[in-house]
C-alpha cells in the first residue's frame, strides 16, 4: 500500500511540474511572439511616418526652388503672400528636417512633431492656392 501511495505522488508531482514547465514554455513563446509582432508593427509604422515625411520634404524643396527659379512663383497676390508662402514651405522644411531619425520611448513628441508638419502643409497648400482635394493625408491615420 505505501508503494502506491508513493506511485500516486509521484504521478501527482509530475502533472504539476509538467503544467509548471508548460506554462513557462507558453510564456516565453507568447513573449517571443508579441516581441515580433511589435517589431513588425513599428517597421511598417516606421515606413509610414518616413513615407510622409520625405513627401513633405519634397513638396517643400521643389515648390521653394519653383519660387527661386520663377522669382516668387505664383503665391497669390501681391509681394507679401509671396513672401509668405516662402516663409511657410522653409518652416515646413524646417519642421520635417527637424524629425528625429531614430524612436525614443522616452520622447513621444513625434507624433506631435508629425502633426504639426501635416498643419504646415496645409497651410502651405492654402496659401499656394491648390486644391485640397487632391492632398496626401486625408486618409492617413495613426
Amino acid at each position: 500500500m505505501h508503494s502506491e501511495e508513493g506511485a500516486w505522488d509521484s504521478l501527482c508531482s509530475f502533472e504539476k511540474d509538467s503544467v509548471k514547465k508548460g506554462l513557462r514554455d507558453g510564456q516565453a513563446e507568447r513573449q517571443r511572439r508579441d516581441r515580433l509582432e511589435g517589431r513588425l508593427l513599428g517597421a511598417k509604422k516606421g515606413a509610414e511616418f518616413g513615407k510622409e515625411i520625405g513627401f513633405y520634404l519634397g513638396f517643400a524643396d521643389a515648390h521653394l526652388k519653383a519660387r527661386k527659379i520663377n522669382g516668387g512663383g505664383s503665391g497669390g497676390g501681391d509681394g507679401a503672400g509671396r513672401d509668405k508662402a516662402t516663409r511657410a514651405l522653409e518652416s515646413l522644411l524646417k519642421l520635417v528636417r527637424d524629425f528625429p531619425e531614430h524612436n525614443d520611448c522616452e520622447d513621444a513628441s513625434a507624433v506631435e512633431k508629425l502633426n504639426s508638419a501635416r498643419a504646415k502643409y496645409k497651410q502651405c497648400r492654402s496659401i499656394l492656392g491648390l486644391n485640397s482635394a487632391t492632398g496626401t493625408t486625408k486618409d492617413m491615420s495613426w
